[in-house]
């Protein structure tokens, strides 16, 4: 897969497009400081078959990458010296060669199942993607709130990741539960068949939340006493967008 950010759109002609890249010089000690990194731009060139070029949109900075950098055995391999530091993202499909994904698709999850033999027992990485309808006449240009709680589980935390690639969409309210399940049948060798949940659930860049649930962008903390009079969750939500369209008004105006 490959990675460009758009530059600009000079009259007919073709987008320009070139990759800006942090690359890990070092391994850290502590926090990362600027030392550790190496700045670099090249051109981004034409996918190959199988490929895809991808206009990044959103790049996550969340602590698992500090753990990614040390030169130890882990749930994932960790960012060897000269490459490209690795890091969660949204992006669309400019270009693709790869017959899983369309020009304008976006990547909002992926999932893997447990499928018996092998490294861990499961099978590929299924990326999960979203494809906008080009000839909406009418489309929502407004902010959006998700209202989330720990009660929020498997499809709904499916979701959740969809909905957050709208352009203005803010999560109000508590981490989600954390699991899905979804049941796959194996057969024994006495002729009974069993389903057991099989699915592990994964976020665009491919860290599990299976038991850790997805984190909000605004953190509403409550127990079920505070819903009595009021929904904290909904308060906190509606005092968000009333602040984002009133910032846009003043704007126009």
């Amino acid at each position: 897969m490959l990675y460009g950010r758009e530059q600009k759109n000079v009259g007919s002609a073709a987008v320009t497009t070139s990759n800006h890249q942090f690359r890990l010089a070092a391994r850290p000690v502590g926090l990362p400081k600027r030392t550790d990194w190496s700045y670099t731009e090249e051109p981004v060139r034409a996918p190959n078959d199988g490929e895809v070029l991808v206009k990044i949109a959103y790049l996550s900075l969340d602590p698992a990458m500090r753990g990614w950098m040390n030169d130890v055995k882990s749930y994932i391999p960790p960012v060897q010296l000269g490459e490209v530091m690795r890091a969660g993202g949204v992006g669309e499909v400019l270009e693709s060669r790869h017959p899983g994904f369309q020009k304008g698709d976006h990547v909002y999850g992926k999932n893997r199942y447990r499928t018996g033999p092998g490294k861990d027992g499961f099978g590929p990485v299924i990326e999960r993607k979203l494809s906008g309808n080009a000839e909406a006449e009418k489309r929502l240009a407004m902010p959006i709130a998700l209202l989330t709680s720990k009660y929020v589980m498997s499809s709904n935390e499916s979701f959740v990741l969809m909905l957050r690639q709208a352009k203005d969409c803010t999560v109000v309210g508590q981490r989600t539960y954390g699991s899905s399940g979804n049941p796959k049948p194996h057969e024994l060798s006495n002729g009974v068949t069993v389903f057991l949940p099989s699915w592990q659930d994964l976020r665009p860049d491919g860290t599990c939340f299976e038991g850790e649930g997805l984190a909000p962008d605004v953190e509403v903390a409550a127990e079920p006493k505070d819903f009595e009079d009021k929904d904290p969750i909904l308060e906190r939500a509606l005092e968000i967008l009333r602040g984002k369209i009133g910032k846009a008004g003043e704007k126009k105006g």
